[in-house]
């Protein structure tokens, strides 16, 4: 497996965790939709609550003949304050749940920020490797180049011992001619 090969598979390693990150972003988005939904539901029941006290304030002219009903709603009304108290540490809980997953996903971007650096670092060894390799094969091309025109004058040479064994062979033979 090369060096590219590793980079690509680097990159797609962080590309995953970026794509899991952004579900838990998501996730945590959901938690807090559902917190405002309960303190939507909370604010609603303490509209009923007012309600229900204005309602009483209203019967208290006929105090001596409801005196019953008022406890009975004073009563609900402390069952509702009691679901209410309990509906608030089911918050904190979920607010403490949030925070551990706040501290998890920070474990996790400090893993995605080493990850990170080490890729930098391997990118700036391949581009150093890579400039090395760009300056070699600038001289291996200008040696090729080299090689080439030497080739070219070994055929010229060639023509020419051959044209010069020729008329040598020529000169001779006018020679014994004459």
């Amino acid at each position: 497996m090369n060096n590219e090969e590793l980079i690509l598979q680097m990159l797609g390693k962080i590309s995953d965790k970026l794509e899991e990150h952004d579900k838990h972003f998501e996730s945590i988005d959901n938690h807090f939709e559902s917190i405002d939904n309960h303190f939507e539901s909370i604010d609603n029941q303490f509209e009923s609550i007012d309600n229900h006290f204005e309602s009483i304030d209203n019967q208290f002219e006929s105090i001596d003949n409801r005196f019953e009903s008022i406890d009975n709603h004073f009563e609900s009304i402390d069952n509702r304050f009691e679901s209410i108290d309990s509906r608030f540490e089911s918050i904190d809980n979920r607010f403490e749940s949030i925070d551990n997953r706040f501290g998890s996903i920070d474990n996790r971007f400090e893993s995605l920020e080493t990850d990170v650096r080490h890729t930098r670092m391997l990118i700036e060894k391949q581009e150093h490797n890579v400039q090395l390799i760009a300056e070699q094969y600038g001289d291996i091309s200008a040696k090729l180049e080299r090689v080439r025109e030497i080739d070219e004058l070994r055929d010229r040479v060639r023509t020419l011992e051959t044209v010069v064994r020729n008329h040598t062979v020529s000169i001779k033979e006018l020679r014994k001619a004459e």
